[in-house]
C-alpha cells in the first residue's frame, strides 16, 4: 500500500533542488496525487497554499543534547517500559528555562506571531522502534494546527527509520535532518514518517493553534504527560 511510506522510503536520490539538505523520493506524479487525496486531516483549504521551508540550526547542538536528556529522564520517571512513543508537553516558561528566551524566541519567530488568539504548544518527542517484526509508520496526514515546527533534536544518522516524506503535486522529499535541523509547515502540507527500526529519535514540535479548532490536542493528540506534573 503506498500510505506504508516505509517500504519505497529508501529509493532516495542526492536532490540539487529545492534545497541542499534534502532528498528527492522517486514517485510519479500519479503516485504523488493519490498521497494528498488519501491523505487524513482537516477539509483542505484552497484558498491557502501549502507552505513548507527548512531551516537549518534553529536549535544549537547544546541546546539539543539538554532537551534530549531532559526527556529522557521523564520518560524513565512518568512512562512504562513499553512506552515506545513518549511525548511530553511544555509552557513557553518551562522550555526558556531548559533553554533560553533567545532560543524560545528562535522558534516563535516561525510561528505566526500576529494573531491575538494564538496558542503555542510544544511536545518533546521520545521515540523507539516498536518491539517485534510489525513496525509503525506515521500515514501521511495533515496536521490540524495552522502552523507546525518539526524540531530535528539527534541527527538521522543516529537512528534508521523515523524518516519525515513532505508529499506536493509536483514533487516529494525527505530532508535529511542534523540536530537542530526544522521543517516549517502549515496544515495545507501532506506528510507522513517511515517506521522507526533501530536507535532513539527526539523531537521537538511546536505549534500555532487557535481556539475554534476541536480541541487544544486535535492536532496531536495522545500527550503522554505534563512538564509540570
Amino acid at each position: 500500500r503506498l500510505r506504508n511510506i516505509g517500504a519505497w522510503v529508501d529509493c532516495t536520490k542526492q536532490c540539487a533542488n529545492p534545497t541542499r539538505v534534502s532528498q528527492l523520493v522517486e514517485l510519479t506524479e500519479d503516485a504523488r496525487i493519490r498521497l494528498i487525496d488519501e491523505a487524513t486531516g482537516p477539509p483542505i483549504d484552497r484558498r491557502h497554499s501549502a507552505v513548507f521551508r527548512e531551516v537549518e540550526g534553529l536549535l544549537c547542538p547544546s541546546a539539543c543534547s539538554k532537551l534530549c536528556k531532559y526527556v529522557e529522564r521523564r520518560a524513565v520517571s512518568l512512562s512504562n517500559d513499553d512506552a515506545c512513543d513518549f511525548r511530553l508537553e511544555l509552557s513557553i516558561a518551562e522550555l526558556t528555562d531548559l533553554l533560553s528566551k533567545d532560543s524560545t524566541a528562535a522558534i516563535l519567530a516561525h510561528l505566526d506571531v500576529t494573531c491575538n488568539a494564538n496558542i503555542f504548544r510544544f511536545v518533546l518527542r521520545r521515540t523507539t522502534p516498536v518491539p517485534g517484526e510489525e513496525k509503525h509508520c506515521i500515514p501521511f496526514h495533515r496536521d490540524h494546527a495552522p502552523l507546525t515546527v518539526n524540531i530535528a533534536l539527534n541527527a538521522d544518522s543516529e537512528y534508521s527509520g523515523g524518516q519525515l516524506v513532505v508529499v506536493t503535486p509536483k514533487f516529494s522529499v525527505a530532508p535529511m535532518r542534523p540536530a537542530g535541523h526544522a521543517v516549517v509547515m502549515n496544515s495545507a502540507v501532506v506528510h507522513g514518517v517511515t517506521a522507526l527500526r533501530t536507535g532513539v529519535r527526539y523531537s521537538l514540535v511546536a505549534f500555532h493553534e487557535t481556539p475554534w479548532d476541536d480541541g487544544p490536542d486535535h492536532g496531536f493528540p495522545f500527550t503522554t504527560a505534563m512538564a509540570g506534573a
